[in-house]
């Protein structure tokens, strides 16, 4: 499984789970890069991959295992009728479950980041796994 792939796998399957309105509340849109324009729209989920790298081969190359690391950014902002924080960290658990529970990765770190425009509340969780190439399977460390 190339590297691409595997982040494109994650983020389709996320992109889908969030499309159900059930599962999704207060309707937040996934990107997976920050974008470079103001953005009007939240809440928002940044999903990027942030390492894929070798943890282990054997000696003829031909068993490969991969550290993937993948983090999501969280940003909300008040509603007429809900609170950024409520906002953020409800969407931060749907995020969780998803990356979790169907693609087994594990979460690193959950952190509460500063941001510029002080009217957005945001949010960081960081999740990893090893990837092992042949069987596909994902591991939990």
């Amino acid at each position: 499984m190339k590297r691409e792939e595997v982040f494109e796998e994650i983020y389709g399957g996320i992109n889908t789970k969030l499309s159900n309105g059930t599962l999704n509340p207060y309707g937040a849109t996934i990107l997976s890069f920050i974008p470079s324009y103001e953005q009007d729209e939240f809440p928002l989920i940044v999903l990027s991959q942030v390492e894929y790298s070798l943890n282990s081969e054997t000696l003829n190359k031909s068993e490969k295992k991969h550290n993937l690391s993948v983090e999501a950014q969280i940003f909300a902002k008040d509603t007429a009728t809900v609170n950024k924080r409520i906002i953020a960290n409800s969407v931060a658990d749907l995020v969780e479950v998803v990356l979790q529970d169907d693609y087994g990765l594990r979460l690193e770190l959950s952190n509460v980041l500063p941001n510029l425009d002080e009217n957005v509340y945001r949010v960081l969780l960081r999740f990893s796994c090893i990837i092992d190439d042949d069987s596909k399977v994902i591991y939990r460390e």
